[in-house]
Formats: C-alpha cells, sequence, structure tokens
C-alpha cells in the first residue's frame, strides 16, 4: 500500500465572517482552515452541519458537534440539509477550487455565503510506483492522478463517492468501482472486495 497526497493545500487567510444562521463544512480540511484561522472575536452561529460523518468527526474532534450531518453523498445530502436551513443564510467554509455542489443544488433555496479558507492545487513534484489498483477520494485527485506519468495503467481504479467516480469516467479511466458510502470503513471494503479477476480482468460491477 501507498499512499501519497496528489494536491498541496495552502491556508487563505480571511477576515470578518459574514453573518449567517448556518455554517456547512464540505470537508474535513475546510474544518481544521477555518477554525484555525477564525479571529477571536468572531460570532458563529450554533448550527453547524457537515457533509458526511468524516467532516463531523473533525467537528466534534473541536467540541463543535454538528446539529446537521450528511451521508456524503452531494444529492442525498442537499435535499436532507433544505429540510432544515430552507431560506436561510448558510455560510460555506471552502477551498478556493471547491466543486460547490451543495450551492449549487440549493441555489434559489438558501442564501449561500462563500467564504475561501484554503488553496487546493495538483502537485507538480509526484513520482508514484506501478500499482494494481488505484483509490481516489476526489475529483481533483483522481484528476491529478491520471495526469502524472505513470509507468503502468492501474488495473482498476476505486472511488470514494459518486463525484470521484464520475470525474474518473469522464476522463476514460476503466474500470472504475465505488464504495457504497463515501467514508474509509466501505472505501477499504470496497478495494478488499473487488470483483476483479487478475487472470482475466474485471468480473463485474461493484455498485451502481
Amino acid at each position: 500500500v501507498v499512499g501519497e497526497s496528489l494536491l498541496r493545500f495552502e491556508p487563505v487567510p480571511f477576515g470578518e465572517v459574514p453573518p449567517a444562521e448556518w455554517v456547512f463544512f464540505s470537508s474535513a480540511r475546510g474544518v481544521r482552515h477555518f477554525f484555525g484561522q477564525l479571529p477571536r472575536d468572531a460570532i458563529l452561529p450554533e448550527a453547524l452541519a457537515a457533509m458526511g460523518p468524516g467532516t463531523a468527526k473533525a467537528l466534534e474532534a473541536l467540541s463543535k458537534p454538528p446539529r446537521f450531518v450528511g451521508d456524503g453523498e452531494p444529492e442525498r445530502t442537499a435535499a436532507a440539509f433544505l429540510q432544515k436551513a430552507r431560506g436561510q443564510r448558510v455560510l460555506f467554509p471552502q477551498a478556493k477550487n471547491s466543486r460547490r455542489s451543495i450551492q449549487r443544488l440549493l441555489e434559489g433555496h438558501i442564501q449561500a455565503i462563500d467564504l475561501v479558507v484554503y488553496d487546493n492545487r495538483p502537485r507538480a513534484d509526484v513520482q508514484l510506483p506501478p500499482c494494481d489498483v488505484a483509490v481516489l477520494t476526489s475529483p481533483m485527485n483522481a484528476r491529478a492522478f491520471l495526469a502524472l506519468p505513470l509507468p503502468a495503467k492501474p488495473r482498476a481504479f476505486v472511488a470514494i463517492g459518486t463525484p470521484s467516480a464520475e470525474a474518473l469516467r469522464t476522463a476514460g479511466a476503466r474500470p472504475v468501482f465505488q464504495a457504497e458510502a463515501p467514508t474509509e470503513e466501505a472505501l477499504a471494503h470496497a478495494v478488499l472486495n473487488l470483483p476483479i479477476s487478475w487472470e482475466g480482468g474485471a468480473a463485474g460491477s461493484f455498485s451502481p
């Protein structure tokens, strides 16, 4: 197993925090960069929201339990969050190159306020060994991996969620399998139970 981040992350300083009824976090990294730079006199709403369980854990580690936790899939999470925040102001601490999936899905139904708290960009100094399976955890990570001068094409690609799987398929990666849930546990299960015949390639679809 080889683990390598293909992206570079840098904090983006921000000043005043816009007023809102909710603060919605899409990733644990967003949580760290937001609270790591938060002015001491900043006034935050008590209602915090997390895209998925991993982001929720990052908030709980700071003794800031979220009132809303999605399942990590943008469409389902947006629909569930709308039941809590319809018509309200929602602050989104995010990356400079964020996909803004929740904001786009809820456009016209909430008052979305974007706040860039960190920059994310592909690294150009990565060298990876040959691998049989490539495991990707974000669309940008997937695109960065496929842009590398790889010594050999992986036999299979595993994505943690739908956005990452779509990014791989759009770029022509095959076969692409997706974890049943966007969690580390489900991702590990997907890797360990790939329906792959290593003698003859993919044996079938792992998930819808």
